[in-house]
Formats: structure tokens, C-alpha cells, sequence
């Protein structure tokens, strides 16, 4: 669990510094009985994510099964 956690925020992380053009980025983790939720914002420019599926690159199509993990 720790590993994918891991792999996901790193992902996320090298997606903000290569497309989003952001100045700021945020990482919120929270645990509770339930299980861990991660927050992960920026200033950045954004995308359409109901086009995440028309992404050519790997990087949104590694996290997505980590996700479902």
C-alpha cells in the first residue's frame, strides 16, 4: 500500500512539473479508520478530465490502475 501511495503521488508530482505550468503544489494525506486519502492540488493550467482517456502519454494511465488498487 505504502509502495503504491508512493507511485501515485510521484506520478501526480511529475505530471504538475512536465504539463500543469504551476507555481504552487500541494500534497494533503489523511488517515482515518477508513483508509488513507490523498489531496494533491496546483495553480497549474488544468485538463479536460473527461478526455483523460484520449492521453497519449503514461503518466495518468499508470496512476489510474494504482488508484484502483
Amino acid at each position: 500500500m505504502e509502495t503504491m501511495l508512493y507511485r501515485i503521488i510521484q506520478g501526480s508530482t511529475n505530471n504538475v512539473i512536465k504539463h500543469a505550468k504551476a507555481t504552487h503544489f500541494n500534497i494533503t494525506l489523511n488517515r482515518t479508520a477508513a483508509g488513507i486519502s490523498a489531496i494533491i492540488k496546483d495553480n497549474g493550467i488544468g485538463f479536460d478530465n473527461s478526455k483523460s482517456e484520449d492521453c497519449t502519454g503514461i503518466g495518468l494511465k499508470n496512476i489510474q490502475p494504482r488508484i484502483a488498487y
